[in-house]
């Protein structure tokens, strides 16, 4: 009785974010109290495997709604990879609950799969998630929902693992899976790599993201640009300087000025296409500084003497390298 309201608390959240109407959140609500009826028939209990698809037969039966019995159906979709996906409303919003009380529950005393060992099927509950979302197209922020998933628990019990601590492993552990799905996919170890750099707490745009760079990997002239953001990433990391605005006026070189105003209207051009959710001309923009930023290393010296026009420096190319902050870490690309 306990895990059916905390499942159904759950799923109105997700039914919440996406948006669900009213008449869709009732079905959700209806679908997730008759869920697990089905359990305590001598049908699923000859035969289990037939959990969920005696239980749509029973809800049809009974008169519930076509949508909440399909719901009944769905919620233990997809059972392995490439099954097929929840359809409706209702079980796609409890397919998601059901995942994540048992991963905040798990990882919240403690139990999370080591190694092979996997006796609670954690990583096939994280990767189901991780295939409705993506699939589904599901904007979703996968830290948000293991967070209300595991006040649920506190709320009832005593747990082993603080909140922070079991969000962050689990949000970690879903995302392992969205990269096993990717890699699966054939997108390269390192693409994947720097788009996570930038965050993967909604999966379907971290995806979407590993898809554009991919695509703008086989273009022209993108080895420049990374050795260039390498290079620049590099020298930061060594400098540690205090993060400071530019300021123009100590420009000692026009190559300073040009990548300066180079990447100011990149920015613009950034932030309209990252508005927009398109990755791959968020991409082009920042490519557009590949020859401002050769030209930069070419003619100037970064570490210069006086301390102000080296700092400036060194916020200028910080300004650079934030342009992709929230697209991918172009530093990790090998």
């Amino acid at each position: 009785a306990h895990r059916l309201a905390r499942m159904q608390k759950l799923a109105a959240l997700v039914g919440d974010k996406l948006a669900y109407t009213d008449i869709e959140q009732a079905q959700t609500a209806r679908a997730a109290a008759i869920c697990k009826s089905d359990l305590l028939s001598r049908a699923v209990f000859e035969f289990t495997e037939l959990q969920g698809v005696m239980g749509e037969y029973y809800a049809q039966a009974a008169g519930e709604e076509p949508q909440v019995a399909a719901a009944v159906r769905e919620h233990y979709l997809p059972r392995f990879a490439g099954d097929e996906l929840p359809a409706t409303k209702a079980g796609i919003a409890l397919a998601i609950a059901e995942r994540l009380d048992s991963l905040a529950g798990f990882f919240a005393i403690g139990l999370k799969p080591t190694g092979s060992q996997d006796p609670y099927a954690l990583r096939r509950a994280a990767s189901g998630i991780v295939q409705i979302i993506v699939e589904r197209k599901l904007q979703l922020s996968v830290s948000e929902l293991v967070a209300a998933a595991y006040r649920q628990f506190a709320a009832e019990v005593e747990l082993s693992c603080g909140e922070q601590q079991t969000v962050e492993a689990v949000c970690e552990f879903i995302g392992q899976r969205l990269v096993v799905l990717l890699t699966d996919k054939d997108y390269k170890q390192d693409t994947v790599a720097a788009c996570f750099a930038a965050g993967a707490d909604n999966l379907l745009e971290a995806a979407r993201r590993v898809a554009a760079l991919d695509e703008y990997r086989r273009g022209e002239g993108f080895a420049e640009l990374t050795a260039g953001f390498t290079r620049a990433a590099n020298i930061l990391k060594k400098a540690q300087a205090p993060k400071a605005a530019v300021d123009p006026a100590l420009f000692a070189d026009e190559a300073e000025g040009q990548l300066y105003e180079a990447a100011e209207s990149a920015l613009i051009n950034v932030n309209r296409a990252l508005q927009a959710g398109d990755y791959a001309a968020a991409l082009a923009a920042v490519g557009c500084l590949r020859a401002a930023i050769d030209s930069f290393f070419e003619k100037v010296m970064v570490m210069d003497n006086d301390e102000r026009v080296k700092n400036n420096r060194l916020a200028l190319l910080g300004t650079v390298i934030s342009l992709t902050a929230d697209i991918a870490d172009l530093s990790l690309l090998r």
